[in-house]
């Protein structure tokens, strides 16, 4: 998820946990104390400027639309592509 914020791009990672329809949020500016994103691969996520993305406490509930959009929606191959080798 992308917000320009003052013509700044600020970056956040969503995800979103189905069967208990909660959402965690991820910045790259949190404290070092704070869980960091995971990939497919169990590794933190890292973005280009090598700032790893941690978990934040948001008071903003996901919609019933994006859960929907996000939950019922069959991503079987990218999930596939996500955990395929890299060359």
């Amino acid at each position: 998820m992308s917000l320009v914020y003052k013509e700044a791009p600020a970056v956040f990672l969503v995800d979103t946990d189905c069967a208990s329809r909660k959402e965690y949020r991820y910045a790259q500016d949190e404290p070092e104390s704070a869980e960091p994103a995971r990939d497919v691969m169990g590794q933190p996520v890292v973005a280009p400027n090598g700032k790893v993305f941690r978990r934040f406490e948001s008071t903003i509930a996901p919609s019933p639309a994006e859960l929907h959009a996000l939950c019922d929606t069959d991503w079987t191959a990218e999930r596939k592509a996500a955990a395929a080798p890299r060359s």
